[in-house]
């Protein structure tokens, strides 16, 4: 997958909140959480 649409599918589902979760494959479900961590701290800064 190129990195354009990764991007795009990250956001996409980050979209769904906690309604959602990644179970496979492990590097994507490593970098949703990354990035739900970086916005829940961001939001409380």
């Amino acid at each position: 997958m190129n990195k354009e649409r990764a991007t795009w599918l990250y956001g996409f589902i980050l979209s769904f909140g906690d309604h959602v979760e990644v179970l496979e494959p492990v590097s994507p479900r490593q970098r949703i959480k990354e990035a739900a961590a970086a916005k829940i701290t961001k939001l409380y800064e």
